[in-house]
């Protein structure tokens, strides 16, 4: 199995001067004052994956075989694929908001709606017993982002959690 991932998000903050991104996502900077900015962004990404799944099923065979003789042991079909080649490129624009809420506290919101377009090709094992017959697509969609974060930060100690969440709707027949 061979993992390459390569990407970026860019961002551009309108209200730069009153309201710090990296204050709630990287706890590098301190806000002390609630602030928002409207803000839009660009990204791209690149993955490549390659799995020799014949070598997979030798080597369960070799080592497994003994301990679960009254089984056939099979690879789940969704791992039978040589090599896959997924990019992805998205705009997106939304609002963040950053509430000092405490001395030396601060919890961050931003919403985004982001459109992409994906590029995705695969040569995956075609015969009966596999359901999908391949794994080409190439479309726009439309995503949600969502970005929330609780921050403590008085410049000796921080401390802070973050999430990103998603709602990617893409459809393909």
């Amino acid at each position: 199995l061979n993992v390459n991932i390569k990407g970026f998000d860019l961002y551009y903050i309108f209200n730069h001067k009153r309201f710090s991104y990296p204050a709630a996502f990287s706890q590098s900077t301190c806000q002390k004052r609630s602030c928002g900015s409207p803000l839009i962004g660009i990204g791209y990404q690149s993955h490549h994956i390659t799995l020799d799944h014949e070598s997979l099923q030798e080597r369960m065979n070799q080592h497994l075989d003994n301990r679960f003789e009254n089984f056939e042991l099979k690879l789940d079909s969704g791992l039978m694929f040589n090599k896959i080649k997924y990019t992805s490129y998205s705009l997106s624009g939304g609002y963040a908001y950053n509430w000092v809420f405490a001395k030396n506290w601060l919890f961050a919101a931003s919403l985004s709606v982001g459109i992409g377009y994906k590029k995705s090709d695969g040569n995956l094992r075609k015969d009966d017993s596999f359901f999908l017959k391949d794994f080409n697509f190439d479309d726009f969609n439309f995503d949600g982002i969502g970005r929330f974060g609780i921050v403590y930060n008085n410049m000796k100690w921080y401390a802070g959690a973050s999430t990103i969440l998603h709602s990617y709707s893409y459809n393909k027949s």
